[in-house]
């Protein structure tokens, strides 16, 4: 199993690629100034990703805040009702971090 991201971790990762962090949170990484925070969740049988917003804007905490309350929504709704649109699946390959 993956380890979950740490502050000094997220210094380093600058590979293009989609890190996880765990409970459906993913660290997007396109290039060393481009980071955001994703969700994935699964609804109506497909996996949908979620964009939480760039790691310059929402810290490590923050950002799992944010997903948990996402999980929280689709887990009692079946849906979700926010202000962020659900994007498309990444086109970057999915490796553990």
């Amino acid at each position: 199993m993956a380890s979950k991201l740490n502050a000094a971790k997220l210094r380093t990762l600058t590979k293009p690629s989609v890190y996880g962090d765990g409970g459906g949170l993913y660290l997007q990484v396109r290039d060393a100034n481009r980071r955001s925070w994703v969700y994935c969740f699964m609804l109506h049988g497909k996996a949908r990703w979620m964009g939480l917003g760039t790691v310059a804007d929402l810290s490590l905490a923050e950002a799992r805040e944010a997903a948990q309350s996402a999980h929280k929504q689709v887990r009692a709704q079946g849906t979700i009702r926010l202000s962020c649109d659900v994007c498309r699946v990444p086109r970057l390959p999915l490796e553990l971090a």
